[in-house]
């Protein structure tokens, strides 16, 4: 099924977390453009995988599952559902 629970910039699926270009940037050190590169990639995974809602190019999270295959290493070992207040 669909995720049906999106709370930006604090994202989770279920008990699947997810991150954003901002997260890879500020938290595991990446570049922008390295960031928003393997947010796309993320993306584009997610579409093969059946999940056409990633096709949307104003949605920028992705599962961090899907993120870890693409970098090669654990992130979700330091990742926290951050609540932001607005």
């Amino acid at each position: 099924n669909l995720v049906d629970i999106f709370i930006i910039e604090g994202i989770y699926m279920k008990n699947n977390y997810c991150v954003t270009k901002k997260y890879l940037v500020e938290s595991v050190g990446f570049k922008e453009h390295t960031a928003s590169d393997i947010v796309r990639q993320a993306k584009v995974k997610m579409v093969e995988l059946g999940y056409p809602m990633y096709s949307n190019r104003r949605l920028g999270i992705v599962p961090t599952r899907i993120v870890e295959e693409i970098i090669g290493f654990s992130i979700s070992s330091n990742l926290e559902v951050e609540k932001h207040d607005k």
